[in-house]
């Protein structure tokens, strides 16, 4: 036990010496406290590091020089879409506290992130993008082309702002001609939201529109906002008519401007892009009837020329004039073919008659080449013939049958001796042909045969060729 000084005099006070796991558990049990558990902290991103495992690793410091482990884990990023912040970046993260106490390490464990003010918007904002640009609604193959001279308009908006008015004066000054139908919604808040599907789904099916023009006048970036949501865009990309997006001014840019069939800078410029200028429409129908006049003119004028044309080749070339100069050189190629095939005639009956002659001679060659063939052949075969190689084939085989049969008896002859010689030779060395001679055969109780006088000690067996018998043997007296 240690001992140490306190400040208030000499008196010692013991102290208990904590192992290194057990002032880690001290450390972990204060940190888990519930007011340690939901923070939210913020300050600038450093030394970002992801692993390969999804999760993020990086240090929060703040502008003292401060600093603090962090790690936001894979399913938190994948289940929220984060993407990697850079470093230097200012973020706000939400988590807990966490020690790990086999290394001794202090961390925050984040479960959402965002950036200053409207980062988590943008965020969102950049991640919605993303989502619809991958299905293909931001393609300019898919956008449909606004009519030219539209039926009529639906105009889908708020009433107490400025765009009615805008597009309407519009609408007056270019082409009073062209219905402007008003479908009232709010455009601002995400209560907002749902109202302004409805209104292009109902704008859709009013009778005779074939365009629909939608949007609001310049606010804040809270104020445009709902036109950033995904369900406002994907009733735009639904929408069986084309629709013309007017939504703020100039700079101002939302992502129902990106599927929207065109976008327009303001509610004026939308109606200034669907409605044609009427006087410069009749200005080019005019210059479009004064065109179709002078060409039908000038066309009128080059088949006259060409009919004119006409009527004087056909004075120059009268049937009856044309119809004997085709007689004419019908008769000369009639000429020419009768010469042609009494030619053509003769050259086939002098072939004719050379092929009969050639297939004569060698039809008579070719008899004689048989005939010699069938005499040699006959005689090949009186030479050749089967009988007498049969008979042949049947006296060797006899010579063969004796000779065999002979070397077979030599063979089983010299067996025989062989046989009884080994015979003789294995009843030679046979024990019991030795005992039958009048020999015995001594061995010990154990088995082993005897072959000297010496060896023989005490109880003995003797063997004879009838049967054996058991001795005992004695000392000699000198030996």
């Amino acid at each position: 036990m240690r001992y140490e000084v306190s400040g208030r005099g000499t008196e010692e006070q013991p102290i208990k010496i904590l192992s290194v796991t057990e002032l880690n558990r001290m450390i972990s049990l204060f940190l888990s406290q519930p007011s340690l558990q939901s923070l939210r902290v913020r300050g600038q991103v450093s030394g970002f590091r992801p692993a390969s495992s999804g999760h993020w690793y990086f240090d929060l410091k703040d502008e003292n020089g401060t600093c603090i482990p962090c790690c936001i884990w894979s399913s938190t990023v994948r289940a929220r879409g984060y993407q990697a912040p850079r470093n230097g970046a200012q973020i706000t993260l939400r988590g807990k506290v966490s020690f790990y106490e086999a290394g001794g390490r202090v961390s925050f464990v984040a479960d959402s992130m965002e950036t200053s003010g409207l980062g988590l918007l943008w965020l969102e904002y950049e991640q919605l993008k993303r989502k619809l640009q991958s299905e293909g609604l931001f393609d300019q193959e898919r956008k449909r082309p606004i009519p030219f001279y539209p039926r009529k308009i639906a105009l889908v908006t708020s009433l107490s702002g400025e765009v009615v008015h805008d597009v309407c004066k519009i609408a007056r000054e270019r082409n009073p001609m062209i219905p402007i139908c008003v479908v009232p919604i709010p455009v601002q808040g995400d209560a907002a939201v749902p109202q302004i599907v409805r209104g292009l789904q109902t704008a859709a099916h009013l009778p005779d529109v074939d365009l629909i023009i939608t949007g609001r006048g310049g606010g804040s970036l809270e104020d445009l906002w709902c036109f950033n949501d995904e369900r406002v865009a994907r009733a735009i990309a639904a929408s069986p008519v084309p629709v013309i997006t007017a939504i703020g001014h100039q700079p101002d840019h939302t992502i129902a401007d990106d599927v929207a069939d065109m976008s327009a800078s303001t509610p004026s410029n939308a109606a200034e892009l669907a409605i044609q200028d009427r006087s410069l429409l009749l200005g080019k129908l005019h210059a479009l009837q004064s065109e179709m006049y002078k060409t039908q003119q000038q066309l009128l004028t080059l088949k006259s020329l060409q009919l004119a044309d006409i009527r004087q080749r056909l004075s120059d070339r009268a049937p009856s004039h044309v119809l004997e100069l085709h007689l004419q050189q019908v008769q000369l190629l009639e000429n020419k073919l009768h010469a042609v095939m009494a030619r053509r005639f003769d050259t086939l009956q002098m072939e004719l008659a050379e092929r009969e002659n050639h297939l004569e001679k060698l039809a008579r060659e070719k008899v004689d080449s048989s005939a010699q063939s069938l005499k040699n052949v006959s005689s090949h075969l009186s030479k050749n013939a089967p009988d007498a190689k049969i008979a042949g084939m049947e006296k060797a085989l006899i010579v063969y049958q004796n000779q065999m049969i002979s070397k077979i008896d030599r063979i089983v002859q010299t067996c025989q001796v062989k046989l009884s010689g080994l015979t003789a030779r294995i009843d030679a060395m046979n024990p019991g042909s030795v005992l039958r001679r009048g020999y015995a055969m001594v061995t010990d109780p154990e088995g082993h045969v005897l072959t000297s006088s010496t060896e023989a000690r005490g109880l003995v067996t003797i063997h004879f060729a009838d049967g054996q018998v058991d001795a005992q043997t004695l000392p000699v007296s000198g030996a």
